[in-house]
């Protein structure tokens, strides 16, 4: 275990120079631009980094060599065509030979359509012009002798090149995608050659290597170690045509390297030899028109994908013997039964065999043929994209010991119906979005984790109830399920996190358990039907836009919330009260805003805080602000029309520096605060716009008399009726439908 630690630590070191002195570079480099920009000559930085007039970035290295950095965008360099890799570069008068292009240094770069090396160059990194579409030519010294890997990656018009002899090593998945390539002549100097360099290059026929080559050798255009042990390279080629299009691997062959056969779509058949051993990752992947395989007894070692994307497959075995797998009905197996490596020829009705325990990764990934399937008593684990976009699985019997889920396992399967997942203790990220019949959803008592959108985009779910057993809740697990109508939340769980409920359409009402202490950000907005929440004692925070654009009609808080965050009940344009709680500290910014219909909000003596923007567009008709709010933020309440006073209880004001009504607001709404006061507020920045500014009233009998108007019903603050005004703060209805919130002595 110290052992561990230790090697963690290291590694964790490592990667924090690793990023330390690459924004180190990217910072100096900044600092030289300007200078750049305006000067003749090579600009340098403590001779370490320069940039030259046209934004071309070298690394200059305590040996005296510099490497090329980055171009920089925007300078002139950054849309060159014909790009030329200079011998040196001279920095202050002296000389540093240009040896390399480093990683990443023209990755993407468009325009750059030829490449000349220079006579120095020795190296060209990993990365260094993936994605470089419009490079159709280069040109390579005598000198290069290593290109890196994924170097030339997706050049998508890079044709035939000529190596130079002198070159040694060539990366994995070097020229991938270089559609042009038709044939590679290796020179006798490479001694090292990666993973298929020339995966993917559709048109290329044949690998050629010199003869005098001690390290690779070619048979009939395939490319092997000298040995003829390790398969490296079978070209996408018209060659294998004019053969029936079956390739037969030399007896001699042990190792299929990684993507060795990839996306060949002539080959019908590969014959694979008794004593074959491994077979790489992703070996066969994509080869569209391979019909047929068998797996010899020899093979011990499969990688992962090996099968994937081979929909004419038809004939698939394991020969009898081999001791590390088997076939049955067209499954790959481990020879003891215990995983369910791949699913290769997929009927409409497929039986997990008894005793499987685990189906691996992708196994049966875009499977269009399957209906039904039927799991093992035995199945303990789904992997990721177990079954992703399976289109016309409708029906899966899921076992009760099933325990694992993993990310995507189930995700676009589009006719799935239902998942009883009651024996389930974790189901992970995406394992069910966008399965758009799915209806029918059951969660059981040992459920402890529900990864990051998990049922996103469930549209036909209609009610879920889950246990309060959840312990680990990702976010937007149930977003967007638009005709979810019933959600019942168990006793236990902590935290409803963020997005978690978002876009419900149909949602009318929810009760937030006492043992949740959070609600995350937009967990539930945009429920555009949602009008009744029931907060529990227990809750103390809610994140921003929690419950914006929902149709809440009013809100009382519990005592133990103390924070509710910036637009968390915005846009609820037919809610009429608010309730703070007696511990509540800060109100965010837009918290209310446009809820245009809200006459009432109580809030609580202890509020510290109201954020910009709180209550604007809302249709408070008076405010009460208790004497403990310290920060008030800008038009709090701004375009509130009908608004006729504010009362201010603090003997000190508030300090303001940006207004809270819109400006002609201050000539009509009265402003109310301590008769000791009122000099203060008159004399204040901002406080003094109000053109009437006058000490508080003492209770309910000062309250203006207009016409007719008389008190129809007294409220205390938690909202119970009232026979007659008691001291504290009174709700109090008038007979004209305003409400107005009145201090009693």
């Amino acid at each position: 275990m110290c052992t561990f630690v230790s090697v963690i630590k290291n590694l964790i070191n490592l990667l924090t120079n690793l990023i330390f002195t690459r924004m180190k570079q990217l910072y100096a480099t900044i600092a030289v631009v300007a200078a750049a920009l305006t000067g003749g000559s090579v600009t340098a930085l403590a001779a370490q980094q320069q940039v030259t007039p046209e934004g071309f970035v070298y690394n200059i290295s305590d040996a005296g060599t510099a490497s090329l950095f980055t171009i920089l965008p925007g300078m002139p360099g950054a849309s060159v065509t014909e790009l030329t890799i200079p011998d040196v570069i001279n920095c202050n008068g002296v000389d540093y030979p240009v040896t390399a292009l480093e990683a990443n240094c023209l990755k993407g770069h468009a325009s750059i359509k030829k490449l000349v090396l220079g006579k120095n160059v020795t190296e060209v990194g990993d990365y260094a012009l993936q994605g470089c579409m419009s490079l159709s030519e280069v040109q390579f010294d005598d000198a290069l002798k290593t290109i890196g890997n994924m170097s030339f990656y997706q050049c998508t018009s890079l044709g035939n090149l000529t190596f130079n002899e002198g070159l040694e090593t060539i990366g994995s998945y070097t020229f991938w995608q270089n559609q042009p390539v038709k044939s590679v002549y290796i020179p006798a100097s490479v001694k090292k050659i990666g993973a298929n360099p020339w995966g993917e290059c559709s048109a290329m026929e044949k690998v050629e290597v010199d003869p005098a080559n001690t390290s690779y050798v070619v048979i009939d255009g395939v490319l092997f170690d000298i040995n003829v042990e390790t398969l490296i390279c079978l070209p996408c080629a018209k060659y294998f045509i004019e053969t029936g299009m079956v390739y037969t691997v030399p007896s001699t062959v042990k190792v299929l390297l990684n993507n060795c056969m990839r996306a060949n779509p002539f080959m019908i058949e590969y014959v694979l030899p008794e004593g074959l051993e491994t077979i790489g990752a992703q070996a066969f992947l994509g080869c569209s028109n391979l019909t047929k395989l068998n797996i010899p007894s020899t093979v011990t070692s499969i990688g992962n994908d090996v099968f994937l994307l081979l929909p004419k497959l038809t004939s698939f075995s394991v020969a009898e013997g081999n001791k590390k797998y088997r076939s049955e009905n067209g499954m790959f197996l481990t020879a003891d039964n215990s995983e369910l490596i791949y699913c290769l020829i997929a009927s409409p009705d497929v039986v997990v065999p008894e005793g499987v325990k685990s189906i691996r990764t992708k196994c049966f990934q875009q499977k269009s043929a399957l209906v039904n399937v039927t799991l093992p008593s035995t199945l303990q684990s789904i992997g990721a994209n177990s079954f992703t976009g399976c289109e016309n699985l409708e029906k899966v019997t899921f076992n009760a010991g099933l325990q694992t889920i993993g990310d995507n396992a189930f995700a676009n399967c589009k006719k799935l119906v239902g998942a009883d997942l009651t024996g389930v203790r974790t189901i992970g990220a995406q394992a069910f979005a966008q399965c758009d019949m799915l209806t029918d959803v059951k969660f059981g008592p040992m459920l402890l984790s529900l990864g990051r959108l998990a049922f996103n985009n469930c549209w036909n779910i209609r009610s879920i109830e889950l246990p309060g057993t959840i312990a680990m809740f990702g976010t937007g697990v149930f977003s967007n399920c638009q005709r979810m109508t019933t959600i019942k939340l168990g006793e236990g769980l902590s935290e409803i996190p963020e997005g978690c409920f978002t876009t419900n359409l149909l949602l009318e009402e929810i009760t937030i358990p006492s043992s949740v202490k959070k609600i995350g950000r937009d967990a539930f907005n945009y429920n555009m039907n949602l009008k009744r929440v029931t907060f529990n004692e227990g809750l103390k925070s809610i994140g921003g836009g929690a419950f914006t654009t929902c149709d809440l009609l009013k809100v009382e808080l519990p005592s133990t919330v103390t924070e509710i965050g910036d637009l968390s009940f915005s846009n609820n344009v037919n809610m009429e009260s608010f309730v703070a709680g007696s511990n509540l500290k800060t109100i965010g910014s837009g918290a209310f805003v446009n809820n245009v219909l809200l006459q009432s909000a109580a809030l609580n003596d202890g509020l510290e805080s109201i954020g910009a923007d709180a209550f604007s567009g809302t249709g408070l008709t008076e405010v009460v602000i208790p004497a403990s709010v310290k920060s008030i933020g800008k038009n709090v309440f701004d375009l509130c029309d009908e608004l006729v006073f504010i009362e201010d209880r603090a003997e000190t004001p508030q300090t303001l520096t940006e207004d809270i009504l819109g400006e002609e607001s201050y000539d009509y709404v009265e402003l109310r605060v301590p008769a000791a006061s009122v000099e203060a507020y008159k004399a204040a920045d901002i406080w003094s716009k109000f053109s009437n500014i006058v000490p508080l009233s003492s209770g309910v009998e000062d309250i203006e008399s207009i016409g007719e108007v008389r008190i129809t019903d007294i409220y205390d603050i938690n909202g119970v009726r009232l026979d007659a005004p008691a001291p504290g703060l009174n709700i109090i209805r008038t007979s004209d439908g305003k409400v107005r919130k009145v201090m009693v002595r």
